[in-house]
């Protein structure tokens, strides 16, 4: 997961390179893109958080389900 928002950021800063070599002839220097780097941090700790969030309640529910099974019993 981190290596795809890692390669997210370097295709993005490849890419804006092409843009900018397209329409104004040079490139500008970003010096590591900072905006870049918080959109794609950030998408990552979002991601990052809702997949635990995930999990947890999946384990939550598993357990809830097993005590009720074991209850019915």
């Amino acid at each position: 997961m981190a290596l795809f928002f890692f390669s997210l950021l370097i295709w993005e800063q490849i890419i804006s390179y092409q843009v900018e070599v397209a329409f104004w002839g040079e490139p500008f220097p970003h010096h590591g893109d900072l905006i870049a780097a918080l959109v794609c941090g950030g998408g990552f700790l979002y991601y990052a958080n809702a997949l635990g969030n995930f999990l947890l309640d999946l384990h939550l529910n598993s357990k809830v389900e097993r005590s009720e099974t074991q209850i019915n019993q």
